[in-house]
């Protein structure tokens, strides 16, 4: 059985578009082994159905501190992912990108492993940008990528957790929601976001005049006083299921008519697959502000609007949401919207991708 090692690590942003990719190759007779930085004890990491290997890494760009502690980190990580690499011959390693990664990519650049790379956002990150020339391929889920990445390039199907729609009866049971009720989704990613909860709050009394038809499924994030949100959702008469966080999203997404988020790769693949129009805030600390770049490109295919946070932010989003909210067949527009773009022709699944590269490392190993 051939192993595929695959380099990832951080937030559900990279682990769950890895973790789709390795449920796929693992069906079809892989092995798959993981390995990045901080994936002990990461709570988006499934390690009981992925053996893993944790190997050290740090960012350089967040101090001085960082800066002067790379070299030794990223050294120890190099000889540890060496050393792993040697144990397990993995015919192919696959990186999701950040600096989780590095150590990895840099072992398999030198023990000449062949190695792809998975690009989730429209704007590559440094790691990527870095080994995108020596890499065999760097799979897109944008096809207007950015600038930055050398090499072969293949734009791919949205990789999403393993998800299937569910009767939207059965998701109303689950949140304990009303089925006759149109559903605002509110979530901030996979960390949430203590801001897109300040906007809900501070605008809850004046969504009341669509509480008749609406209601709200709210993911808050484990950093926010969850139960706080939910009372005032009640103390307006608003149908609302608040949580800090959900596992089994597929019901949150069969369930949502419209979707008020971040704009990570994930959630718009996830967005996508499920054909929910959107309004985004971006984060707008994202390196090289790349959520506004998801954002906006999303709005150029109209299947979302955007709003940046800052000053205004909370007047903005109320008119897009009483707009939104009032307004059925612009819904229905941004849906039809979705559905075309998930229909796109001329995207390969990465599964398949990594199929016609282990046969070719194959063929040059048989020569």
């Amino acid at each position: 059985m051939e192993t595929i090692l695959i380099a990832a690590g951080g937030t559900g942003g990279h682990l769950f578009p890895a973790q789709a990719l390795a449920e796929e190759l693992s069906e079809k007779g892989f092995k798959i082994l993981f390995a990045g930085s901080g994936l002990q004890g990461n709570r988006f990491f499934n390690s009981q159905s992925f053996p893993y290997r944790d190997i050290p890494s740090i960012s350089p760009f967040t101090g001085w501190r960082s800066l002067l502690k790379a070299p030794w980190i990223w050294g120890r990580g190099i000889r540890n992912s060496l050393k792993m690499l040697e144990e397990h011959s993995p015919s192919l390693v696959i990186g999701f990108g950040s600096y989780h990664t590095f150590p990895i990519l840099a072992a398999a650049s030198w023990k000449k492993i062949p190695f792809v790379l998975f690009e989730p956002d429209s704007h590559p990150g440094r790691v990527n940008r870095l080994f995108s020339k020596r890499a065999r391929f760097t799979a897109v889920q944008f096809d207007e990528m950015d600038a930055g990445l050398k090499g072969n390039m293949y734009c791919v199907e949205p990789l999403v957790r393993r998800m299937m729609r569910v009767d939207r009866q059965k998701a109303c049971n689950y949140f304990s929601l009303d089925v006759k009720k149109k559903t605002l989704l509110v979530f901030g990613g996979s960390q949430g976001a203590l801001s897109l909860n300040r906007y809900l709050k501070n605008l809850t009394p004046r969504l009341k005049q669509c509480k008749n038809e609406w209601q709200l499924l709210h993911f808050t994030g484990l950093k926010e006083n969850w139960q706080e949100i939910e009372q005032g959702y009640r103390s307006h008469q608003m149908t609302a299921c608040v949580k800090p966080f959900e596992q089994r999203m597929e019901y949150a997404w069969s369930l949502a008519d419209l979707l008020l988020s971040r704009s990570g790769a994930t959630t718009i693949a996830e967005q996508l697959f499920f054909g929910v129009p959107a309004i985004f805030i971006p984060f707008p600390h994202a390196t090289a502000d790349h959520q506004a770049k998801n954002a906006e490109l999303m709005v150029k295919k109209e299947a979302a609007f955007t709003v940046r946070e800052g000053k205004g932010c909370e007047s903005a989003l109320l008119s897009l949401l009483e707009d939104l909210m009032n307004n059925s067949l612009a819904l229905e527009q941004m849906k039809q919207a979705l559905l075309l773009l998930k229909e796109e022709r001329g995207r390969m699944r990465m599964s398949e991708l990594i199929l016609r590269e282990v046969g070719v490392q194959a063929g040059r190993d048989d020569d």
